[in-house]
């Protein structure tokens, strides 16, 4: 049978809580949180100077292992623990949005794993998890999933409109009208696309007239977007059977862009060949039916119900403009890509794209619903036709 060993025996085997012991403890878990101190300190700089050499994915490896100390000596709750988590996530987000401008299958696995990564690391952060749910829509989006990078989009504008500040907010509106309108629903991808002039004009409004070299770049970059808001704008009224409007919007784009951007950038030609197509468009219209019906996009037909727009996936023109932005600017125009700086924080800023794993049952139910102001317009056509046809029997 096991032996039990005596009460006294155990005594021996205890450690020594003499006052002299306990001093010698004391100074042994100094100098061993002082050598931790130190580790993540040396771990810091080699993660500083591999982002001088560019070298981001090593960069990222050695800040993962200053994540690892930073729990294990503040713990697993601190703010400094997850104050780097906030650093770390942003670099994730941006590495994986270079990771994607790759059209390779590699990078794109690598973008998804970055932004799994910078998901986990903003659990705490909403505004860095909105973040990343608009880049994995990018993500999706450019894999021709647009039902999940809507409802990546679809979550993440419903996190920063519970925010009190955020960041380029226009951005995700941009996203939303350009899904928006691949999936054939204009009048909502319009309202997007309204909503992120007006945001971009207050946006540049508080900017003002700010001289530092820094926000000057961040101005005109932004002004490079209020471009592409209005483009979009008159993208979408062109869709609507809106040419008047299309071609207002079009002219306010071309005159900020050829301004601001210059008249050789690729954002102002893809604006100005958008507005030189719409007017010509409107012009034969006009040879044929005359000048107001050209202007109005044409009468509806009595008795006839009007089809709706088509997607741009139906139409050459459309999808030469989306990759005529997309060359230049990289993605849908949402702003110029820095290469992040591995000193300050607020300089890691990044292209707002993305989108996150959806199920594919939700997707369909959020994707399929009914657009509001599209079945108005509908209704009011069959109202019209109606009354023509009340009007004509009348007269017999």
């Amino acid at each position: 049978s096991d032996c039990l060993v005596p009460r006294d025996a155990m005594a021996t085997t205890e450690p020594d809580m003499s006052p002299g012991s306990a001093v010698e403890q004391e100074g042994d878990d100094i100098d061993e949180t002082n050598a931790e101190l130190l580790a993540l300190h040396r771990v810091d700089q080699t993660a500083q100077t591999l982002q001088t050499q560019g070298r981001y994915l090593e960069a990222l490896e050695t800040l993962e292992r200053g994540l690892t100390l930073r729990s294990h000596l503040f713990g697993p709750a601190s703010e400094e623990l997850w104050g780097a988590c906030k650093v770390v996530g942003r670099l994730c987000n941006v590495l994986a949005m270079q990771a994607l401008q790759q059209d390779d299958h590699d990078s794109a696995s690598l973008a998804r794993e970055l932004l799994e990564k910078a998901q986990i690391l903003h659990e705490r952060d909403p505004a860095g998890l909105a973040t990343t749910l608009v880049n994995y829509a990018c993500l999706h989006r450019k894999q021709g999933k647009l039902r999940a990078a809507l409802q990546c989009l679809t979550r993440a504008r419903k996190i920063e409109d519970g925010l009190p500040n955020v960041d380029n907010r226009a951005d995700t509106h941009l996203n939303l009208c350009a899904v928006l309108s691949q999936l054939g629903r204009h009048s909502q991808a319009l309202s997007h696309a309204q909503e992120a002039v007006i945001l971009l004009q207050e946006e540049l409004f508080e900017m003002g007239g700010a001289k530092a070299a820094g926000t000057v770049t961040a101005k005109v970059d932004r002004v490079g977007v209020a471009v592409i808001a209005f483009h979009n704008l008159g993208v979408e009224n062109e869709h609507l059977k809106r040419p008047a409007a299309a071609i207002q919007a079009y002219e306010r784009a071309l005159s900020i862009g050829e301004s601001v951007l210059g008249p050789d950038h690729g954002i102002t030609i893809t604006v100005r060949s958008s507005y030189l197509a719409a007017k010509k468009t409107v012009e034969a219209r006009a040879a044929r039916h005359g000048p107001r019906q050209a202007r109005e996009g044409g009468r509806p037909r009595p008795g006839r119900r009007q089809p709706r727009a088509k997607s741009p996936q139906a139409s050459r023109r459309d999808e030469a403009r989306w990759a005529a932005i997309q060359k230049a600017y990289g993605e849908v125009a949402l702003g110029v890509m820095p290469n992040p700086t591995p000193t300050e924080e607020d300089n890691l800023r990044f292209l707002r794209h993305g989108e996150a794993e959806a199920k594919s049952a939700d997707l369909e139910d959020a994707a399929m619903q009914h657009d509001p102001l599209e079945e108005q317009e509908q209704q009011q056509g069959q109202q019209q036709s109606h009354q023509h046809q009340q009007q004509q029997q009348q007269q017999q």
